[in-house]
């Protein structure tokens, strides 16, 4: 069995890299995924500004990285995504999570699909 294809993320479209085990994922924080994550976790303004006070619910964490994953390419169901953070531990989504929220809030991404 050869090893998958390596993923990368464009930080000039706002995508950021998540590593979840062996699992890799560019999250790409396109109109669709934020509208998608929005539909699950309300205003994506409430969502950091409860981040920022740490009040952010693992739901909206799940919700939001698998809106951006499948915009990013990947075909993976919610289940099993959601999963994945589970075994992979709070702390390997922390980073990303706060990296995909400040590209988002700054809005340097290309809105190119």
């Amino acid at each position: 069995m050869s090893a998958p294809d390596p993923v990368f993320a464009n930080p000039h479209r706002g995508e950021v890299l998540l590593t979840l085990g062996q699992s890799q994922y560019r999250l790409r924080p396109s109109f669709q995924a934020l509208a998608e994550a929005e539909e699950t976790t309300g205003s994506l303004i409430a969502l950091i500004e409860r981040a920022g006070q740490g009040k952010i619910m693992i739901a909206d964490i799940a919700a939001l990285l698998h809106a951006c994953a499948k915009a990013g390419g990947h075909d993976v169901r919610f289940e099993v995504f959601s999963e994945e953070i589970l075994r992979a531990g709070l702390a390997a989504v922390a980073v990303p999570t706060q990296q995909l929220l400040k590209a988002i809030m700054g809005g340097d991404g290309d809105a190119r699909e």
